[in-house]
């Protein structure tokens, strides 16, 4: 059986949306938010939503972003 997907999201500023992006995947996945502005709400958004959280210390990118995700949770 394979695993299921890894729903990686980047965040910039965007905690009303982060919260409704999250309540629709309703936890399905394995999810991971990224924030790209290390904000105390937006922490707060993806560990309500039951989501992990990584943050960098300033905007690295949407790509960069992703590499971090996947690097903290690819075990390859």
């Amino acid at each position: 059986m394979s695993e299921p997907p890894l729903v990686v999201v980047v965040a910039y500023r965007s905690d009303p949306g982060l919260g409704r992006c999250l309540r629709t995947l309703d936890a399905e996945f394995p999810t991971v938010v990224v924030d790209n502005d290390n904000s105390a709400p937006t922490a707060a958004v993806a560990h309500h939503a039951g989501a992990d959280y990584l943050t960098s210390d300033r905007n690295v990118g949407f790509a960069a972003a992703v590499n971090l995700a996947l690097a903290a949770h690819w075990d390859g």
